[in-house]
């Protein structure tokens, strides 16, 4: 049966595997009750239905992009479950193996690249920094002279 977060584009590929939980609120004593297989999740991503989603990530920007992704493949699976569940073709677990590491090399390029950029940024800063201590220095010299 086909249920939860599809693989049916790149966006459900890209946010990996997701798992549903059911929790319960009581609202006269205030008391939350937890499905107990969520302490044996090994996803990143919960879906909590009638709360919404939880995403975690190593890093305030790895959990946006997985809620960025996963609001996206949410509205392309709504797309296609019009047709009817089936009618819907899912790739292979191979395939889907596949795309996972392809993205997550990319990933790791990326987060490369945009250290290195960082570290050139500050390096600019700081010869900008000196060049305008030195030009300061003349100054102070040329006027000290007149």
């Amino acid at each position: 049966m086909k249920f939860g977060l599809l693989s049916l584009c790149q966006e459900a590929l890209i946010c990996g595997q997701a798992t549903t939980h059911e929790i319960h609120i009581d609202l006269t004593t205030n008391q939350l009750s937890i499905d107990k297989n969520i302490q044996e999740s090994t996803s990143k991503i919960l879906i909590l239905p009638n709360y919404g989603i939880l995403a975690c990530g190593t890093t305030v920007e790895d959990a946006w992009h997985k809620t960025f992704h996963l609001i996206l493949a949410c509205e392309s699976q709504l797309r296609a479950v019009s047709i009817g569940l089936n009618n819907l073709i899912l790739p292979s677990d191979d395939s889907t193996k596949q795309v996972n590491k392809y993205i997550l090399i990319k990933i790791k390029k990326i987060i490369f690249f945009f250290i290195l950029f960082r570290l050139q940024i500050q390096l600019v800063q700081v010869v900008v920094e000196s060049i305008q201590q030195m030009l300061n220095g003349l100054l102070v010299n040329l006027n000290g002279q007149h």
